[in-house]
């Protein structure tokens, strides 16, 4: 039954366009949520928004990362299917270390980098622009 599970969530977030329409559902969502991504940190850049605004922001952003987080542990749990290897350490490993897994952890560590680190606020600005690796992501479900 596991085995059969893990098979279900692999067929909806890494089947690609031969996927079902679920598969293609699930691509779409993510692209749209990449893409709305962009433009919040292109927004988040403007002088003068409102509190409201920014509090907007900050909000779709956590639940963005919540999205991306959820995926890319989703990833790691079927890496035994994507990654083959001898065991399952091995597997997730290669799928973290890969392009789109390196793609995946660096579009959300700059969210959780400050609950780790103390961070220069220079720093965290400098750091906060690596979010738009997250536009690499796209890459995936093209």
């Amino acid at each position: 039954m596991l085995t059969d599970m893990k098979r279900k969530i692999y067929n909806l977030i890494d089947k690609g366009a031969h996927g079902s329409k679920y598969n293609l559902l699930f691509d779409y969502f993510i692209i749209t949520l990449i893409i709305l991504n962009v433009v919040a940190v292109a927004v988040e850049t403007l002088s003068g928004l409102s509190p409201k605004t920014r509090n907007l922001l900050r909000l779709f952003e956590i639940v963005s990362v919540a999205v991306f987080t959820i995926e890319y542990l989703l990833r790691i749990y079927i890496s035994d299917i994507t990654h083959p290897a001898k065991n399952k350490l091995t597997s997730a490993l290669k799928f973290i270390f890969s392009p789109y897994g390196l793609i995946d952890l660096l579009a959300i560590i700059p969210f959780y980098l400050p609950f780790v680190v103390k961070v220069d606020l220079r720093f965290l600005r400098i750091i906060r622009l690596v979010r738009f690796f997250r536009v690499f992501k796209i890459g995936r479900y093209n």
